[in-house]
């Protein structure tokens, strides 16, 4: 309760003042004001180096700030989760989580000391001290829950992917991945009034992810997202916080509300400005018309003091990352593109795919899911020719030039090659310089970056420059394994442009699901080194999933409801023809599209559009009042209420423009 009302009295359970940072003439916090209430979950988002990572630091400590401050509830405990596992590497992985509880058993043993003291005490005024402090041990001890430890520390460690068989290996025996889980784990384990994640689900496979985003809905701590998986961002929060130019600016909701209202802010931002810019110019004619004339002297001076005085409307920032990346291509395939027949393969012990099978046809666009280790990448690797199967046959169709990418690419680069020199050689000679600087631009390489060497890039930067290589590289199969890591969320999209405007056939793999989303026609998954298809995106899969998953859960083998070979093949058939004859008609329909027509007379028009700003500006001081956020329904029908009048004010505007 103290700590509520100290919530309040402070506006939430970290609020930031006039918070400011730079590095050198580098402003990566310029007077920021930041409140965030008990329990609220919210994702920090900006473009990669704009100081998101800097900011957690801040607020944990670990960075100094140059100016402002950062006041925390007083005994507010913070967590914070990096990109770097940090781990014992003496214990054992369930003696390190164990260690998260170490205070209990401390309490513990305390409790054993205090029961030894009774026994041997015989002054009956420091008897009943001992008793009175073991109780309130014994209360702390009962608050804490010691029965639920290990439920606990298996529930996590399960939900992150690991097994029962790993809860005895030391940490140093798991790889980097691994270990980041294992961090992530031992975070979640101490529950801290704030805590801060920073990619978190860069090490997570799809199930790993889902789990955590149900423990971060359930979980009463205040927590801090920055993450490049939209689809992630999009569960877990309702406040989206956008840092740029030193500045962080507000919206209330998920990643895909920040986008669209961003969006509708910019255009709203742009007619103002380039109104103003026209009254400013229409009255500066007046001006420079009068300016000599003696009988219109007093209103010309009136008329300059009132345009000094007015606050002048700045212009959005341009998009200057809206860069388009483009496949290159070669001539098409056939319409078979594999036929992959009961292969196996089996690296020593260890069996991985058996006796898989799979058809893929010109054109479409197939995701690999799968638990982590299942043999997603080793699929790829085998379709790529690059091993061998140790049994089944693998059929390519006519005229296939497929891509392979894969981050261990990057190890095969020539390190003394600048960035722009490695991937220009090895393009067709019909690609010109500007295009492969634009590619390198949507892969985060800008300005003077393109002419540093491979030698000193980071092991991120030289997995995207062999992306940059296999975008630019002539195919009409690409087999793409995990070709959105070390991308932000801006690159991700001109990545996802790219492919879903490539006409040939792609076979990917993926953790990022918005990405799925939009671009997989039929999802496989992997299991027990077998293939399942389903037809569409990610979301048909999981809602398909559920389906079976509840039919054996109720002793129905879901291999019951298993369409025949032929079934398979022509429902597989219908849904691609369905997919590309939607996107046709919807091409179509934006094409054809006719423009509403409404008849105005200038006087009224100009009247209704000053009535819907002043509203408009009304509204925007009652969504900017933070008080209102704790009364959702309330937040929902202001903001329905601003699109509405805000979308009315656009399209008046616009006719306003034709008719002066």
């Amino acid at each position: 309760m103290y700590k509520n009302l100290l919530c309040v009295i402070i506006g939430g359970v970290i609020h930031l003042v006039n918070l400011s940072k730079s590095f050198g003439s580098r402003v990566i916090l310029d007077n920021v004001n930041l409140a965030i209430n008990p329990g609220e979950k919210v994702a920090l988002v900006g473009r990669n180096g704009c100081g998101k990572t800097t900011l957690l630091h801040i607020i944990c400590g670990t960075e100094s700030k140059d100016s402002g401050q950062v006041i925390l509830v007083p005994g507010c405990q913070v967590g914070y989760l990096g990109q770097e596992g940090q781990l014992n590497h003496a214990l054992t992985l369930y003696e390190e989580m164990e260690e998260v509880f170490a205070d209990i058993k401390l309490l513990e043993e305390e409790m054993r000391k205090l029961e030894t003291l009774m026994e041997e005490v015989e002054d009956e005024e420091e008897l009943l001290s001992i008793m009175d402090r073991y109780g309130r041990c014994q209360m702390r001890l009962e608050n804490s829950e010691p029965e639920l430890i290990d439920t606990k520390i298996r529930s996590t460690l399960h939900g992150l992917g690991f097994k029962d068989s790993d809860m005895n290996r030391l940490t140093s025996e798991f790889s980097g991945g691994w270990q980041m889980r294992g961090s992530m784990a031992k975070m979640l384990l101490r529950e801290p009034d704030l805590l801060l994640l920073d990619e978190p689900t860069n090490h997570l496979d799809i199930h790993a992810a889902e789990w955590l985003e149900d423990y971060i809905k359930k979980s009463s701590s205040t927590i801090i997202l920055v993450s490049h998986d939209r689809y992630f961002i999009d569960q877990c929060v309702k406040r989206t916080l956008e840092l740029h130019a030193g500045k962080i600016e507000e919206y209330a909701g998920g990643y895909t509300f920040y986008v669209e209202e961003k969006e509708r802010r910019r255009v709203q931002q742009q007619a103002a400005y380039e109104n103003q810019q026209k009254k400013l110019k229409q009255e500066m004619r007046f001006v420079e018309r009068f300016r000599y004339k003696a009988t219109l002297a007093t209103r010309v001076q009136s008329r300059l003091k009132l345009i000094e005085k007015r606050e002048l409307i700045e212009a959005p920032d341009k998009d200057d990352r809206s860069l388009k990346a483009q496949f290159a291509t070669s001539s098409a395939s056939g319409l078979s593109v594999l036929s992959i027949k009961n292969i196996c393969k089996s690296y020593g012990p260890l069996q991985v795919l058996t006796g898989l099978s799979l058809e893929v046809e010109r054109g479409e666009r197939v995701a690999l899911v799968g638990a982590n280790g299942v043999g997603k990448s080793t699929l790829l690797r085998l379709l790529a020719g690059l091993e061998e199967p140790d049994s089944g046959k693998i059929k390519a169709g006519y005229k296939i030039e497929p891509v392979y990418y894969a981050q261990h690419q990057a190890e095969s680069l020539n390190m003394e090659n600048t960035i722009l020199n490695e991937v220009y050689s090895i393009c067709d000679p019909s690609i010109d310089m500007t295009r492969v600087r634009t590619v390198l631009g949507c892969l985060l390489f800008e300005g003077d970056d393109v002419e540093k060497e491979i030698s000193v890039l980071s092991g991120g930067e030289r997995s995207r420059v062999a992306l940059a290589r296999c975008i630019l590289s002539p195919s009409n199969l690409l087999l793409l394994d995990e070709p959105t890591n070390h991308l932000d969320i801006e690159s991700r999209q001109a990545l996802l442009d790219a492919l879903q405007d490539y006409p040939a056939t792609i076979i990917i793999v993926t953790h990022d699901r918005f990405f799925m989303n939009e671009l997989a026609t039929a999802i496989v998954e992997i299991r027990e080194g077998k293939t399942y298809r389903y037809e569409g995106n990610y979301e048909d899969y999981v809602e398909a999933r559920r389906k079976e998953l509840a039919l054996e859960a109720q002793g129905v083998k879901s291999e019951g409801k298993v369409l025949t070979k032929t079934q398979q093949e022509k429902k597989r058939k219908a849904a691609l023809e369905a997919y590309r004859q939607s996107k046709a008609e919807e091409a179509e329909r934006a094409k054809n599209a006719p423009k509403p027509k409404v008849k105005w007379k200038l006087e009224a028009l100009e009247k209704r559009i000053c009535t819907l700003e002043e509203e408009l500006k009304d509204l925007g001081l009652r969504l900017a009042d933070p008080s209102i956020y704790s009364d959702p329904d309330k937040v929902k029908k202001l903001k329905e209420e601003y699109d509405a009048k805000e979308a009315e004010n656009a399209e008046l505007t616009a006719i306003w423009e034709e008719m002066v």
